[in-house]
């Protein structure tokens, strides 16, 4: 693949990383709120849901533990697939603190 189409394709999967570590930020354990990016051309858009399942708090961070779902398309009876991932917060704001194996869902990033 060409590395300019990675390099996009992995800001654009970035930009969902980021906005769900900022809600997750938000929420207090047991929460759940949707979220939803929307990029200017149609590549990597996604929506779904985020839980709060547990918030650590230790001498190095506060983090918290969530799982997310990816719905495939906008329907009622749209598929919706779980994940689970962290977020911790830093100085400027809350990140995504999970490593991911390659799986299907991340598409061109394998």
């Amino acid at each position: 693949m060409d590395e300019a189409v990675a390099r996009y394709m992995r800001s654009m999967h970035k930009d969902q990383q980021d906005l769900m570590a900022a809600l997750v930020g938000t929420m207090a354990v047991g929460e759940t709120k949707p979220w939803s990016v929307k990029h200017t051309l149609p590549i990597e858009n996604g929506h779904g849901q985020v839980r709060v399942t547990r918030a650590v708090n230790s001498a190095l961070a506060l983090c918290k533990d969530f799982v997310f779902s990816v719905q495939d398309g906008d329907g009622l009876n749209a598929p919706e697939r779980w994940f689970t991932a962290s977020a911790c917060q830093q100085d400027k704001g809350w990140k995504w603190a999970t490593a991911e194996p390659a799986v299907a869902r991340w598409g061109n990033l394998q």
